[in-house]
């Protein structure tokens, strides 16, 4: 069974406006996991899905079935029904640590 996850790097804060200086975002400043998912969920079907009406999307293989509009909203109906798990923390080491850990999860190579 194909696992797909993603991996992202929310920052707590921003660049001021003049760039000059970071600043922190309260404690609290982001979503509650759940809800964090089911947000995620909704942004990234819809965004799938105009691609698709864009004719952004290639389906070659197995998924060319999927080039059938009424197949790809079949696809698109059940996942907005799945459940959609979100796993957030903050970084054990430091943002260092995590770019570290990015940086060799995302360049390495499979035989």
């Amino acid at each position: 069974m194909d696992h797909f996850h993603l991996h992202c790097i929310i920052p707590a804060g921003a660049l001021s406006f003049d760039k000059k200086k970071w600043i922190a975002a309260r404690e609290n400043y982001l979503f509650r996991v759940e809800s964090l998912a089911k947000e995620f969920r909704k942004r990234y079907l819809n965004k799938l899905e105009r691609a698709y009406d864009q004719e952004k999307l290639c389906f070659r293989g197995k998924a060319s079935g999927l080039a059938d509009r009424q197949n790809f909203m079949a696809l698109i109906n059940t996942l907005r029904n799945t459940q959609w798990l979100t796993y957030s923390k903050q970084p054990f080491g430091g943002p260092e640590q995590v770019l570290e850990y990015l940086g060799r999860y995302t360049h390495r190579v499979d035989n």
